[in-house]
């Protein structure tokens, strides 16, 4: 029996289940470290790439892969931790007609189809103790695969929400001129939109793989529409310190508002106001390169 093989297998399969259970169970800035990381190494390659030959679209289809590449990554990380456990030793794998070792080849499949299927029964575990990884293999299978497939349901649904503020937020304007051209239905509808802004900050928090999700059409685009209703909002505040009138609660209660969804989708809390602004857009792939 190879031991190294084992401890590497556990290894494996340590590390993707605490990534997942970081990413799917915990709420808040607490993401696991393998999914953002792919993520943002894919996602400045596809800007880099826009940047030279710009296609919206491109970016799109792009931002939806990386959704479904999450639970495709942690699988073949489980198949990658239970194969190496499988070519530990001799024993481990068997075919079921002469009894004889599998082949590495035998062994991969069988890591994979006790996490995935039922198999054909072409192969099996060799001794009982092995027949017990077995099933501790098929549990594991069921719950994490189930867990990484049921995880799309809230990013979908939350990337739903996202484009529901950026529409929301267009109807007020396409353009800072545009909204303060009604400035008193401007905060007053803010006001009422805080709750969906709280909510869809506390998405981007949880699910950063957010941020990727692109709008084919600009005025769409919940970047945009962030920076546009910020500098509205600025440029009224001013208007009115400018003019002598009392502060008013409201427009500092929605600037703040405005302000912490911009943070949580450039994913950095310390960028000054300006230089947010800028890395909004050019993160979203609708402003210049970053």
């Amino acid at each position: 029996m190879t031991y190294l093989l084992i401890l590497a297998g556990i290894a494996v399969l340590v590390v993707v289940t605490l990534d997942q259970m970081a990413t799917i169970l915990a709420t808040g800035r607490t993401s696991g470290s393998l999914v953002p990381r792919l993520t943002s190494v894919v996602w400045r390659a596809a800007l880099g790439l826009h940047h030279r030959w710009p296609s919206h679209r491109r970016l799109s289809v792009v931002g939806i892969a990386m959704l479904v590449a999450a639970p495709a990554l942690w699988a073949t990380g489980l198949w990658v931790g239970w194969s190496l456990i499988a070519a530990s030793d001799g024993e481990a794998v068997v075919e079921a007609e002469t009894g004889a070792s599998a082949s590495l080849a035998a062994r991969v499949y069988f890591a994979g189809f006790n996490l995935f299927t039922l198999g054909l029964g072409d192969v099996r575990p060799g001794s009982d103790g092995w027949r017990l990884v077995a099933v501790l293999a098929s549990f594991m299978g069921l719950a994490m695969i189930t867990l990484g497939v049921s995880y799309l349901v809230p990013v979908v649904s939350a990337a739903t929400e996202r484009r529901h503020l950026a529409r929301a937020l267009r109807q007020l304007g396409r353009t800072p001129e545009e909204m303060l051209a009604h400035e008193e239905l401007l905060v007053d509808e803010l006001v009422a939109a805080r709750s969906t802004m709280a909510l869809v900050t506390e998405q981007h928090l949880t699910h950063p793989v957010l941020r990727y999700y692109h709008a084919v059409e600009e005025s769409l685009s919940l970047a945009v529409r962030t920076v546009a209703t910020w500098e509205a909002l600025e440029v009224l505040a001013e208007r009115r310190r400018s003019e002598g009138q009392p502060p008013d609660p409201r427009l500092d209660l929605v600037l703040r508002a405005v302000a912490e969804l911009g943070r949580a989708m450039a994913e950095d809390e310390d960028l000054p106001d300006r230089d947010l602004r800028a890395a909004l857009l050019a993160s979203d792939g609708h402003g210049p390169p970053s």
